[in-house]
């Protein structure tokens, strides 16, 4: 049986009834198609409603309880304590000897220095936005296009990719050659090797990738996007999150913004997927660093 949560407060007005969730910080607005609730605490009889509140976390579970447990000892603690962080380095001059075609912003060392410390202080996912001139994801994007031609349907994606391609061999190079692999690197803080393999991907609607978290192979992940005026109601993100019964408990998205970098360290851990896409066009370039290719 279903029960509203005991702590929540129902605010109604004369157009609209707000769920007041005291314990997530949030009010939940209650459409129109569903109701009346009961008073909190009550059991819910409407299996619309039920489910409604369920997926929305205003129903009692182990999951609730859980919350509150964890929130009030937290709160009891007062003091956040943080572990002991390392120092980072890197040659963070090497930005100004990147390529023309990355935007003059990713030529300040500052800017590199800053995403270090951002994955030293527990950052998982790197985001590099505005990476690339709005020229060059455009030159790179009519390259992906024209290339990822082959149908890729198993398992694990439905796309249009080329694997381990060749389309943009001023990408790879500056991957595996000059100073971005070494910057990239000192941001992930790992030492990356010169071996990278690079797929092209191209998805349409309908299309997208399962659930995984890269292998034991590669040392990081880069992917370029290279999506025009890509939006969040057109799908296609990379979401982060954890494994459960239904698929996956997102934690964040990434959308794949022409011109975006996004950099990660492989972990176990670090489950992702790209989800469905809703409109054609998502185009990426995306790479991964191979630990058993040798540096």
């Amino acid at each position: 049986m279903t029960t509203l949560r005991r702590d929540l407060i129902i605010h109604r007005t004369p157009d609209a009834v707000e769920l007041v969730d005291t314990l997530l910080e949030r009010a939940v607005p209650l459409p129109a198609s569903l109701g009346p609730l009961p008073e909190p605490g009550a059991a819910v009889h409407d299996s619309a409603l039920a489910s409604w509140l369920s997926e929305h976390l205003l129903a009692e579970s182990p999951a609730i309880d859980g919350i509150r447990e964890a929130g009030w000892a937290a709160r009891a603690r007062r003091v956040v304590h943080r572990p002991e962080f390392g120092e980072t380095a890197g040659n963070w001059g090497l930005a100004r000897t990147l390529p023309p075609w990355v935007s003059l912003a990713w030529h300040e060392p500052e800017r590199w220095r800053r995403l270090a410390e951002q994955r030293a202080a527990g950052t998982r996912l790197l985001r590099l936005e505005g990476f690339l001139t709005l020229e060059a994801a455009a030159d790179f994007r009519a390259t992906v296009v024209a290339t990822a031609t082959e149908r890729c349907e198993n398992p694990y994606a439905s796309a249009w990719w080329q694997r381990d391609t060749d389309a943009a061999p001023s990408w790879r190079a500056a991957l595996t050659q000059g100073g971005l692999r070494e910057l990239l690197g000192a941001c992930c803080g790992v030492v990356l090797p010169s071996a990278i393999q690079m797929n092209a991907w191209r998805l349409d609607r309908g299309d997208h990738m399962a659930l995984h978290s890269d292998g034991t192979r590669y040392a990081a992940t880069v992917s370029l996007g290279l999506s025009e005026a890509w939006t969040a109601a057109k799908g296609g993100a990379i979401a982060f999150g954890w494994p459960t019964a239904d698929g996956l408990a997102v934690q964040e998205r990434w959308l794949p913004h022409a011109g975006d970098l996004l950099l990660f360290a492989v972990e176990a851990t670090l489950w992702h997927a790209v989800e469905e896409v809703r409109h054609p066009g998502r185009v990426t370039l995306t790479g991964q660093y191979l630990l058993d290719a040798g540096g």
